[in-house]
This record gives C-alpha cells, structure tokens and sequence, in this order.
C-alpha cells in the first residue's frame, strides 16, 4: 500500500478555494435549473389552459352547428308543409315551434279582430264605411 498523498499546505489551501468555487457555481446552476423547471411549469400550465379552452370553443362551436342543422331541418319540414305536405311530423320534433306557431295564429286573430271592431266604431261615429 501506498501512503496518503499529502499536499503543502498553500497548495491545500489553493485546492480548498477552487473546490468552494466549484460548490458555489454548482449551487448557482441548482438555482437557474429550478428558475427554468418553474418556467416551464407555468409554459406548461398556459399550454394546458389554451386546450382546455380550445376544447371549450370546439364544443360551442358543436352546439351552434347542431343548432343550425335543427334550425335547417325546421325550415324543409315548414316549407314541405307550405308546399301542401299535410306531414306535421314536425310538430312533434319540435313542440315549442308548433306553440310558438299556435300563439302567432292567435295573436294575428285577435288584431284582425280589434282591427274589424275599431271598423265599425268608426263606420259608427262617422256614417261612412271603411
């Protein structure tokens, strides 16, 4: 066996220093390393909340598509009716469109009949008919 290498002491005292210096550097680099994982965790977290919104818009977008699509087929069953299509299918698919229908009716009834009212009233007060 062969004895310890022993080192004078300035020598020793030289070889410390740039040990400390290398500690420090390395203690340096630990820090930068988590400053840049913490950056990457917060690009990470952005990229996250993008496709999550990205996923949201895309079911929007879905939802307005579906919409038109029922609003289209609304449309060719009313223009098939109209057309003299007695198929009132429709009505049954979209039960708040028939209502809907049914109230303007009504509502369309009830001026025509104001409307014939204030017609006599005014044949009425002035003698000559409109």
């Amino acid at each position: 066996m062969t004895a310890p290498l022993t080192l004078p002491a300035h020598e020793r005292a030289q070889t410390l220093k740039v040990v400390d210096r290398l500690e420090d550097r390395a203690d340096l680099y630990d820090q930068h390393v988590k400053a840049i994982g913490k950056r990457i965790d917060a690009i990470n977290s952005q990229i996250a909340k993008l496709q999550a919104d990205r996923r949201a818009e895309r079911g929007y977008l879905q939802d307005y598509m579906d919409w038109a699509e029922n609003i289209r087929h609304a449309v060719e069953m009313l223009s098939a009716e109209l057309e003299g299509d007695t198929d009132s299918t429709w009505r049954a698919q979209f039960p708040d469109a028939a209502k809907a229908e049914e109230h303007a009716h009504a509502s369309i009834e009830k001026q025509d009949t104001q409307a014939f009212r204030e017609a006599l009233c005014l044949r009425d007060e002035t003698g000559v008919s409109p």
